[in-house]
C-alpha cells in the first residue's frame, strides 16, 4: 500500500519555550506553530466548580496563544494535521492525586482546535465554543515529561504541523 503524498512523518526534538520536546511532524509540512503554555493543565472529568474553572481557563489560556500564532486566518480543518504535546504536570496543582493523562489530554486538543479554526474575532478570553471540527488531527504525540514540584512550571508544550 503506498504513502498519500506529503503525508512522511519524522521523529524529532524541538526546544519550545525551554523544553526539549520530543514530535512528530509531517516532513512536508505547509505551516506549523510550536508554543509553551504554562499553569494548570485543566482536567476534563472535572466534576467541582473550581475544577471546571480551572479547566475553562486553561482552555482559554491555550486557544489564545494558538490564535495569536496561526495568524489573522483561520487555517483550514480540511488539511491533515500532527499534534504533538509535551506535558509537565505537578501534583500540587492537583491535589497530589494520581493523574490519568488521558483526562487532560482532550481539553488541550480542543483549545487548539479552537485557536486554530476559530473566526478571527473569537475573544479567547470570553470563549465558551470548543466544539470545532478536530477530525483531521490525523497524528496525535503525546509526552509526559516527569512530574515537577514546582506548580509554576506546569504546562504543555505543544507543535502542530499541516500538509
Amino acid at each position: 500500500m503506498g504513502k498519500a503524498k506529503g503525508c512522511e512523518l519524522r521523529f524529532r526534538v524541538e526546544e519550545i519555550g525551554g523544553w526539549d520536546v520530543p514530535i512528530v511532524e509531517f516532513v512536508e509540512s505547509a505551516r506549523s506553530v510550536s508554543t509553551l503554555v504554562n499553569g494548570t493543565i485543566g482536567n476534563s472529568a472535572a466534576d467541582s466548580v473550581t475544577g471546571k474553572k480551572t479547566t475553562l481557563d486553561w482552555k482559554r489560556n491555550v486557544l489564545t496563544e494558538i490564535k495569536a500564532l496561526r495568524g489573522s486566518v483561520p487555517w483550514n480543518p480540511a488539511l491533515r494535521y500532527s499534534v504533538s504535546l509535551g506535558m509537565r504536570f505537578s501534583l500540587k496543582n492537583h491535589r497530589n492525586q494520581k493523574l490519568d493523562a488521558d483526562n487532560f489530554i482532550k481539553p488541550v486538543l480542543d483549545a487548539v482546535a479552537a485557536g486554530l479554526f476559530c473566526p478571527d474575532d473569537t475573544d479567547p478570553s470570553t470563549n465558551e465554543r470548543w466544539n470545532f471540527n478536530d477530525s483531521n488531527f490525523r497524528t496525535l504525540f503525546i509526552h509526559r515529561f516527569e512530574d515537577v514540584r514546582d506548580p509554576a512550571v506546569e504546562g504543555v508544550a505543544i507543535h502542530v504541523s499541516a500538509i
